[in-house]
């Protein structure tokens, strides 16, 4: 009994966290992440924010109209196509050299958070493997079994 409190409290305790909240904490790593990558002044994040927001709205859009397309190629041109249009609109407030970065940036960020969470699954299995099996509660046999053994 003991070793099962020692254990249990030597597990790390996961905050429980409201709906959405997680979401929340990642889009301001996400922030946090570009904001720093890129070097942002507070002016030059000023005009960069609202235009990256549009960037990936409309690239969300297009990649959930596209998830049933029968033409991969045509979806991907199209995402390029978003991608080519916004360079340019970063290349405004950022000059060309961070404008192409932001692509780049954004895509190594989504790799950490897709890594993390694999990492994550794979330990939390691993930690399933480790637990010993819950204590099951004897059931009662059947009466034709209730001899003494």
């Amino acid at each position: 009994m003991v070793c099962l409190t020692i254990t249990a409290l030597a597990q790390p305790e996961r905050p429980k966290m409201r709906p959405g909240q997680g979401m929340q904490k990642l889009e301001s790593m996400h922030i946090a992440y570009l904001t720093r990558e890129l070097a942002l002044t507070p002016e030059e994040a000023q005009q960069f924010w609202p235009i990256y927001n549009k960037y990936r709205k409309e690239l969300k859009t297009t990649f959930m109209q596209g998830a049933g397309a029968s033409d991969p190629l045509e979806q991907q041109q199209k995402m390029l196509d978003i991608r080519k249009k916004y360079r340019g609109e970063f290349a405004k407030s950022l000059g060309n050299e961070r404008a192409n970065r932001v692509f780049g940036s954004a895509d190594h960020f989504r790799d950490m958070v897709k890594k993390a969470a694999e990492r994550r699954r794979k330990d939390m299995q691993h930690h399933r493997q480790q637990q010993p099996p819950k204590h099951q509660p004897k059931r009662n046999r059947p009466e034709s079994d209730q001899s003494p053994r």
